[in-house]
């Protein structure tokens, strides 16, 4: 990419900030009570949105920074420009490396999806909750709480 259009590209979008920041205050909720792992969040601009790494896969002590390894969960909130091709492709190489769930939100649409390595996909509609199933037990939260109103 050049200067040119580095400058032109939309790298943040004002609902996908939201939504990820609604996104970070219940994960950081739920690993308050329940200390299973830490999260790591990227930049904006920058995919994956959040990535979480279970307690025992990290380094003692603990990064400051994501170190380099393989998330256990991915979180990405998609942006108007994003193209659903390259989305694809990139959940696709998450899962290959090793992520057993990646969690995609559309902000735009009000709803989300859910891959697992194994190869399942599930479809949460707008009226639906999020579930942490095995990785983060006990977590729910309803797509209502993250999606801002009119979105």
């Amino acid at each position: 990419m050049t200067a040119e259009e580095l400058q032109r590209a939309h790298l943040t979008d004002p609902r996908a900030d939201l939504v990820t920041g609604r996104i970070i205050a219940r994960l950081d909720a739920y690993l308050e009570r329940n200390p299973l792992g830490r999260l790591f969040t990227a930049g904006p601009g920058f995919t994956p949105t959040i990535s979480f790494i279970k307690r025992e896969r990290l380094p003692d002590p603990p990064p400051a920074t994501a170190p380099d390894l393989v998330p256990d969960l991915m979180v990405d909130v998609l942006t108007p420009d994003q193209r659903p091709k390259e989305i694809l492709a990139r959940i696709t190489d998450w899962l290959r490396a090793g992520t057993d769930v990646v969690w995609v939100f559309e902000p735009q649409r009000s709803v989300a999806r859910i891959y697992r390595r194994e190869g399942t996909e599930e479809f949460i509609a707008a009226e639906g909750a999020m579930r942490g199933e095995e990785l983060l037990p006990g977590l729910s939260f309803p797509l209502t709480e993250v999606f801002p109103p009119g979105s």
